[in-house]
């Protein structure tokens, strides 16, 4: 097993870092802005060292199997417990939105927010698979949506009819321009593991070219636009 200093630069230090480069895109024409970037979001630079503190304890809540859930949406809740029990404020919540209620929840950080409002648009998407714009999920920061991508991507894996996107200032305007993003960062991402490469390079254009046509076709096959703000 790692030791914790590994664990807490890999799982803490490095999650934190991943949202900071979500938050910030840098333009390819400061490519110099972002080497620096790169280079000063380090351990030595930003962290001194694990630091340990009780966890808050929060008061279990009723069985998941008493919410009335729609099975489907049982079992994805199931799955993402995997063996935990809700938190009282949790079941609380989820029966208040359920029921069709206006809800608050003021708990603190890593105490399942989330999920009192993730479940009840699953269940309800399930139970009524109309089409359209059926939720519209709010955050104040990019890094916030980009993080949230990940949780609804697992969420809604068996259920490929239900599609989700994401809308803000960082979104592409077109096709277009969309498709010119991903091929400077494919450049990019090749580059930096072969410097040897030029702009110019028969090799590269080849190979941007193939990871391009491969990524443009993954986005179709998984239904996923890229949007940016919000959204299921």
């Amino acid at each position: 097993m790692d030791s914790l200093a590994a664990r807490f630069e890999k799982d803490v230090f490095g999650t934190y870092t991943d949202l900071l480069k979500a938050q910030f895109r840098i333009h390819p024409t400061f490519s110099f802005v972002r080497e620096v970037w790169d280079r000063e979001l380090s351990m030595e630079r930003l962290a001194n060292g694990p630091f340990l503190e009780r966890a808050q304890l929060y008061a279990p809540g009723e069985d998941v199997h008493s919410l009335g859930l729609q099975p489907d949406a049982l079992r994805a809740i199931e799955t993402k417990l995997q063996g935990r029990s809700l938190y009282r404020h949790q079941t609380d919540a989820l029966r208040q939105v359920l029921a069709g209620q206006n809800v608050v929840v003021a708990t603190g950080t890593s105490s399942g927010k989330t999920l009192c409002f993730q479940l009840p648009i699953l269940d309800k998407l399930l139970r009524d698979p109309s089409p359209g714009l059926r939720a519209v999920i709010i955050y104040p920061l990019n890094a916030l949506v980009n993080d949230q991508l990940d949780e609804w991507e697992q969420l809604l894996a068996p259920h490929p009819n239900i599609t989700f996107a994401k809308f803000t200032g960082q979104t592409p305007r077109d096709q277009q321009e969309h498709e010119e993003r991903l091929r400077a960062s494919i450049k990019k991402s090749i580059q930096s593991d072969e410097p040897g490469l030029g702009d110019d390079s028969p090799e590269l254009q080849r190979r941007v070219g193939r990871r391009l046509n491969e990524t443009l076709a993954e986005e179709a096959l998984t239904g996923l636009d890229f949007l940016d703000h919000v959204g299921c």
